[in-house]
């Protein structure tokens, strides 16, 4: 997994491996449901934690699709690994201190 740095005008490498946590950027990016919801940090994996009242309720998998400019709000979907139609997608965010 790489990054564009616009600063440097150079791509960086973040993983080796994509699906250890998501990357969230301006646009579509492809990312993956996760039991655990984690999203990069610098270069390292920040774990976010799961919204508790809805894993009894289905939900197992979460995607995270943006990150503020000063990375204190994280959005995202919590729903169901298995598509269960009975467990609907749900909206999520992460506020980080």
């Amino acid at each position: 997994m790489y990054r564009f740095d616009a600063v440097s005008g150079t791509w960086q490498i973040v993983a080796d491996r994509m699906n250890v946590a998501q990357l969230a950027a301006a646009g579509i990016v492809p990312n993956f449901g996760q039991d655990l919801p984690k999203v990069w940090a610098g270069r390292t994996p920040f774990a976010l934690p799961r919204h508790m009242p809805s894993v009894h309720d289905g939900v197992d998998a979460y995607v995270v699709k943006a990150v503020s400019d000063d990375v204190h709000v994280v959005a995202g979907t919590a729903m169901s690994s298995r598509a269960d139609p009975d467990v609907p997608f749900l909206p999520i965010i992460w506020r980080c201190r």
